[in-house]
């Protein structure tokens, strides 16, 4: 998914039955996965579930931590 041509939307249905849950559910799991940093994805990016994802390019934390240091 990320990284490939394949859109999370279309491996949805395989999910849902695989873990017994609904689609809201598996949404929901993935959007925890990228706040969670689990799923890194480009967050340059939109985050669109119908498209393909990109990989991460940098880290956005790191880029602008400068902005929070003391």
């Amino acid at each position: 998914m990320v990284g490939t041509d394949t859109a999370l939307y279309s491996v949805l249905p395989a999910l849902q039955r695989r873990y017994e849950l609904t689609r809201y559910e598996c949404l929901r799991l993935f959007y925890e996965g990228v706040y969670r940093r689990w799923v890194r994805i480009d967050l340059y990016s939109p985050i669109l579930v119908d498209r393909a994802l990109r990989p991460e390019r940098c880290d956005p934390l790191v880029e602008f931590a400068h902005w929070f240091a003391r």
